[in-house]
């Protein structure tokens, strides 16, 4: 199944400047902050969410269908990346770049700007400008974050691609809701089977 670019399958690294990988750090690097996204890079999301702790604090801001608080890695999985997935033209071509990584190291809390490129079902266009605040635990894992998009543009793709939607970004996510079409085959975002 292949993921819609939320967190697309080519994560584009080039143009980033390299940041030193200091062995002193107290968090990961900017370097294995790279390196945890590139996972994306090859379509391998299980080892990019072996990187996520499952019980991960997953907050989608705005006011469109997506936004809420998700409580761990599979409500997010489900309710967002699969849902986003189902309404996507997996014919069309994607692309997500990464365009700055700001913290690491010595900070807890890192933050990741990209810009999303492609096209739904019904043929709208999509471009995304968005970040990920991501928050680490010592052992290099994501344990929250902070997704801000377009709620706009999320909005347009859910209500002309889908039947339902369902919610503000104040909505708690502890059910799954993968909308009209069901759980998908979990195993190509988590690794495992729901």
């Amino acid at each position: 199944m292949k993921l819609f670019s939320l967190v697309a399958p080519c994560l584009l690294l080039s143009g980033l400047s390299s940041a030193t990988n200091h062995t002193t750090c107290s968090y990961p690097s900017k370097d294995t902050i790279k390196s945890v996204f590139s996972h994306i890079v090859s379509g391998d999301y299980p080892a990019f969410f072996t990187h996520v702790v499952d019980t991960v604090d997953w907050d989608i801001q705005g006011t469109h269908p997506l936004a809420g608080r998700y409580l761990n890695k599979t409500l997010f999985a489900v309710n967002a990346l699969a849902r986003l997935s189902k309404i996507q033209d997996n014919t069309a071509p994607h692309e997500t770049t990464l365009i700055n990584v700001v913290g690491g190291c010595d900070e807890e809390w890192s933050m990741q700007e990209m810009v999303a490129t492609a096209v739904f079902q019904n043929g709208f266009h999509w471009t995304n400008n968005y970040a990920w605040v991501t928050r680490w635990n010592s052992a290099s894992k994501i344990v929250q974050v902070r997704a801000y998009l377009d709620s706009a543009l999320v909005g347009k793709a859910i209500k002309e691609n889908e039947v339902t939607t369902n919610s503000t970004f104040s909505t708690m996510r502890d059910t799954y809701e993968p909308g009209p079409g069901g759980i998908p085959n979990m195993t190509a975002i988590l690794g495992y089977e729901i």
